[in-house]
């Protein structure tokens, strides 16, 4: 089985773990400062059947070949892959809002609750579901709020079947 090195967070883990979506298996290197991903990260790379190890590393190995998670031309953005099924609406007709994205600090992107609000009033009457984990979101009212109650794998199902989600940046668009 080959090692592979594989540095950065969620959206990296998800476009080398597609760059790595063929018949044969791998053991993942994983290099990353932000230890508060790995449960996330290893969720995203557990949806792929041909990663059978996950292992995060503090430096870099130069001997172990590495794949960036920057995206390329020719791959397979859509596979199939083994998501939960999460029944939102009957239709499946709703928009997810994801307000915040990365970090939990004052860096983080965000979308202010006000323009939160203001979007929810202008899209009605569709439905809006609310995803992520920043929990000053919460309280905002809306078809489906789920803010801090969802897996990763979670998300990207309700998102997959969503006509379209509106995003405090692209990382929730990488795990569609």
């Amino acid at each position: 089985m080959e090692q592979i090195l594989v540095r950065g967070t969620l959206g990296d883990c998800f476009c080398a773990a597609l760059k790595l979506n063929k018949n044969e298996n791998f053991h993942i290197l994983h290099y990353t400062i932000h230890k508060q991903f790995y449960n996330r990260i290893k969720e995203i790379y557990s949806i792929f059947p041909n990663i059978k190890g996950v292992e995060f590393v503090e430096f870099m190995y130069p001997e172990v070949k590495e794949i960036s998670g920057i995206p390329e031309k020719g791959m397979t953005w859509f596979p199939k892959l083994n998501l939960p099924y999460i029944p939102i609406s009957p239709d499946e007709s709703y928009i997810v809002i994801c307000p915040h994205a990365g970090r939990e600090d004052m860096m983080a992107r965000k979308i202010d609750r006000d323009s939160i609000r203001k979007m929810i009033e202008m899209l009605y009457p569709i439905r809006v579901v609310m995803l992520g984990t920043d929990k000053q979101y919460k309280h905002i009212r809306c078809y489906e709020n789920l803010i801090g109650e969802t897996s990763i794998t979670e998300v990207m199902s309700i998102i997959t079947v969503s006509y379209t989600h509106l995003r405090a940046h692209e990382t929730s668009l990488h795990l569609v």
